[in-house]
């Protein structure tokens, strides 16, 4: 049984299969400037050892490139993708290895990608927009920088976590037909130059900047389906973040400035003990800004107590909400009382974080993660759909492609 995005219940059997999605760029090669964009999918019912293996991906569809396809282009793509996902829904007569021949329903569920693409899927705003949030409708603000400039906030406080708008198909099918009334509106207007204010005013339309097509799909919920990503959400996304804030040399003003401790810091880094599951030791602290997502994930989830009695208490206690939250939310097996303690941190890190490093750093990565505890409730342990295994295999991809035609 999965609980779908849609919060309807689907009955999986034999007989019925569901999808996961990830629509993401690679370059050809390091020095190439062309990207691809291919359509992936995985088979969950597929254990997840097995499920992210080269020969058990589908490849749905490729963006030849050269270059990142416009929200026009990527509808050329996809309208054939959804055609064929619609047909799927209906039953496929399929050979099995055993002989028999059956009539299986397959659903796509979920969808797990970078912001930037997602927002493209999505048909929303960018994610630094005002209403770039795929999963709620949280209003960002500007807020001044230092060097005469603007950045978009998404600040909260704990009341508005709670009563947000959350995106669902409901709320969207509001919003479209807001959309495409406005849009109506505007091409009948005789003076395109000076539309009036009622027909420029983006608060009503909450983000929606064109018809998305997933809503065509039975179990799709054009919010919840979109997954929350430990990779680009919280490891390259929110912890990042925090990273550069305390060992920047920008930032060493600051309370929570600790720059003048990495040399020490990358020493006892280095001689932490990593669990034997750590494949490849990261690079020295004195390198963090050219870590990758596996090497923040190392330093997060188990190189955290270097910054202990160096972070000034309040920082640090911040931190091990996040410490704690990934924990439980990467658990291969999540129980109610996780579930209630991720969702409990996920609000409280959100909260507490313009607190401590004020509303100019608490952007829409950091936003981000007061929805993790939403996506682990519809689709489990966040290891189950990391784009860290879709972005793996787009690396093989490559390889093989590369080996191809060299």
């Amino acid at each position: 049984m999965v609980k779908c995005s849609n919060l309807s219940i689907l009955q999986i059997t034999k007989k019925k299969l569901t999808l996961t999605l990830n629509v993401d760029g690679v370059k050809l090669s390091k020095n190439s400037q062309t990207t691809i964009w291919p359509i992936l999918l995985v088979v969950n019912e597929i254990p997840p050892n097995s499920r992210f293996k080269i020969e058990n991906v589908i490849i749905a569809g490729v963006w030849p490139g050269p270059s990142k396809p416009s929200r026009g282009e990527i509808r050329l793509l996809l309208r054939p993708f959804i055609d064929e996902l619609l047909y799927l829904e209906s039953g496929y007569i399929f050979d099995f290895h055993d002989g028999t021949t059956d009539k299986v329903q397959v659903y796509l569920i979920g969808a797990c990608c970078d912001k930037p693409a997602q927002a493209i899927l999505q048909c929303i705003s960018e994610p630094t927009a005002a209403f770039g949030c795929g999963r709620c409708e949280v209003s960002g603000f500007m807020v001044p920088t230092k060097n005469d400039g603007n950045v978009r906030s998404f600040s909260m406080d704990y009341d508005n976590t709670i009563n947000v708008t959350k995106r669902s198909n409901k709320r969207y099918d509001e919003l479209i037909t807001i959309y495409q009334l406005q849009q109506q509106l505007k091409d009948l207007w005789p003076n395109k130059k000076k539309l009036p204010d009622v027909l420029i005013d983006e608060q009503r339309e909450k983000g929606i900047v064109g018809v998305c097509l997933f809503r065509d799909l039975t179990y799709f919920d054009v919010g919840r389906s979109f997954m929350s990503d430990s990779l680009h959400n919280v490891y390259i996304g929110a912890f990042k973040r925090m990273l550069d804030l305390w060992l920047n040399k920008k930032y060493r003003k600051e309370n929570w400035n600790i720059v003048k401790h990495l040399k020490k810091l990358a020493e006892l880094f280095s001689s932490l003990r990593l669990p034997s599951t750590t494949t490849r030791r990261p690079r020295s602290l004195l390198d963090y800004h050219k870590f990758k997502g596996n090497e923040l994930r190392v330093l997060l989830l188990f190189g955290h107590r270097i910054f202990y009695r160096v972070l000034q208490q309040r920082y640090y206690n911040h931190l091990l909400q996040l410490v704690v939250l990934m924990h439980l939310a990467e658990k291969r097996k999540i129980d109610n009382v996780d579930l209630k303690i991720i969702q409990q941190l996920s609000r409280s890190f959100v909260v507490s974080f313009p607190e401590l490093y004020s509303d100019r750093h608490c952007v829409q990565v950091v936003h981000s993660v007061l929805h993790i505890g939403d996506t682990v409730d519809d689709f489990g342990p966040m290891t189950n759909y990391t784009t860290f295994q879709f972005e793996n295999d787009l690396g093989k991809l490559t390889c093989q492609i590369n080996q191809r035609f060299s």
